[in-house]
């Protein structure tokens, strides 16, 4: 289940093991010094030993469905309970709007790596650095007031993955 519901997408995931792996969650916005605290741009860790196989065996055009939802409808823990779905353990490793040294400032963090244990990699989607539908016209980021390019940023765990 994804932190929260508003959330815009799960937008990377790398492999620690088998069954770990590291997802990455945001929100589409763009952070300032002052709205930093609620932009939401977080990489979690996760273990599917011991979560519920949901795949959906027929290979059906819906895939599995729960009394006609799919299981991102089914968004609350009572309602997985209810079908006997036991999510993925998950716990926060990163959060970008605090675990970089530099203010994060672009709106889609999509590019996920583990380096070692201790240390990830993470990059954003510039759009080629074009905005715009029916016309273009450069992708400034708000904060920094400069066109938006793709950026790598190492992130130092305060606890190893493994």
């Amino acid at each position: 289940m994804m932190e929260r519901t508003d959330l815009q997408a799960v937008s990377g995931i790398a492999a620690v093991s088998n069954s770990t792996f590291i997802v990455l969650e945001r929100d589409g916005e763009y952070a300032t010094e002052a709205s930093r605290s609620t932009v939401f741009k977080k990489i979690y860790k996760i273990d599917l030993s011991g979560a519920t196989d949901i795949s959906d065996t027929d290979n059906t055009a819906t895939g599995k469905l729960f009394d006609g939802k799919t299981v991102e409808e089914l968004k609350d823990a009572a309602t997985l309970a209810k079908y006997t779905i036991k999510p993925v353990q998950k716990a926060m490793v990163a959060d970008l709007m605090t675990d970089i040294t530099e203010l994060y400032p672009h709106d889609k963090a999509e590019g996920l790596a583990v380096i070692n244990p201790s240390l990830i990699a993470v990059c954003n989607d510039d759009d080629f650095g074009v905005t715009g539908k029916g016309f273009y016209k450069s992708k400034i980021l708000p904060y920094i007031k400069t066109v938006d390019k793709n950026s790598i940023y190492f992130i130092k765990l305060k606890d190893s993955l493994k």
